[in-house]
C-alpha cells in the first residue's frame, strides 16, 4: 500500500478538465489509488451517518452537513409514495382542466361542488371542516365561484355572523356532466389497470389517509 505521500492530490485548477483521462471530465490526477481512498472516506461517512451516537461533539459539527447531504442524495422521489401521490393529484387536475372548462368550472372548484351537490346550503366553516383546506383558499374559491355564477351566499337564518352557500341553477344542472368528466379524467390516469389492481390501489390510499388522520401513529 502506498504511503500518504504517494496519494496524487490535484491542485484546485486541475480538479475538472477536459484533458484525456480514463473518465471523461475528470483530470488524470484522479488515479486508482485516489479513488480507493475516496471510497474509504465514503464508507466512513456512511458509518458515521448510521451511528446512533457520535464520538465527539466537535466531530458532530463536522458531519452534520455531510449527513444531511448524504440523506438528501439517498432520497429517491420516485420511490416516495407521498411524492407520487402529489404528482397523481396534479395529473388529475390537468386531465380534468380541459373537460371542466367546457362545462364552466375549474378543477379546484370541483370538491366544493361535490359537497354542495350532496348537501346544499352549507356554511363556509362546514365546507372547511369537510374539505380540510386553508380558510384563505376556501374564501378565494367561493369568491370565484360566486363570480362565475355557480353559487350564491345567503344570510344564515339562525346565525347572523355566518352565510350559507347555495348552488345556482346552472351549477345544479351541470352535476351529471361534471361527474362524468371527473370519471373520464381519472380513467385516463388508470388506463390499463385491472379491476382488482385499481381496488387494491384505492384500499392502500385509504389506509394511508387513515394513518394521516391519526397523526401518523400506528393503529
Amino acid at each position: 500500500m502506498p504511503s500518504s505521500g504517494d496519494w496524487p492530490v490535484p491542485r484546485p485548477h486541475q480538479m475538472w478538465t477536459k484533458a484525456s483521462s480514463p473518465s471523461p471530465g475528470l483530470c488524470p490526477a484522479f488515479t486508482k489509488p485516489l479513488r480507493r481512498r475516496l471510497r474509504a472516506v465514503a464508507v466512513f461517512v456512511c458509518m458515521m451517518i448510521q451511528s446512533p451516537a457520535n464520538p465527539s461533539p466537535a466531530l458532530e459539527l463536522v458531519f452534520m452537513p455531510i449527513r444531511a447531504y448524504a440523506w438528501a442524495m439517498a432520497f429517491n422521489r420516485m420511490d416516495s409514495a407521498t411524492y407520487l401521490a402529489s404528482l397523481l393529484a396534479r395529473s388529475f387536475s390537468r386531465a380534468l382542466q380541459e373537460r371542466a372548462q367546457k362545462l364552466g368550472f375549474a378543477p379546484g372548484q370541483f370538491p366544493v361542488l361535490l359537497e354542495l351537490w350532496g348537501e346544499d346550503g352549507l356554511t363556509q366553516k362546514q365546507l372547511l371542516d369537510r374539505l380540510d383546506i386553508e380558510q384563505a383558499t376556501m374564501a378565494n374559491t367561493l369568491s370565484r365561484m360566486e363570480r362565475d355564477g355557480l353559487v350564491v351566499r345567503r344570510q344564515h337564518p339562525n346565525d347572523k355572523r355566518s352565510q350559507q352557500i347555495f348552488l345556482t341553477e346552472r351549477a345544479r344542472d351541470m352535476e351529471a356532466a361534471a361527474k362524468e368528466a371527473a370519471q373520464a379524467a381519472e380513467q385516463s390516469l388508470l388506463s390499463g389497470f385491472r379491476r382488482f389492481e385499481k381496488e387494491l390501489m384505492l384500499e392502500y390510499m385509504r389506509m394511508a389517509l387513515a394513518n394521516a388522520a391519526r397523526g401518523g401513529e400506528p393503529s
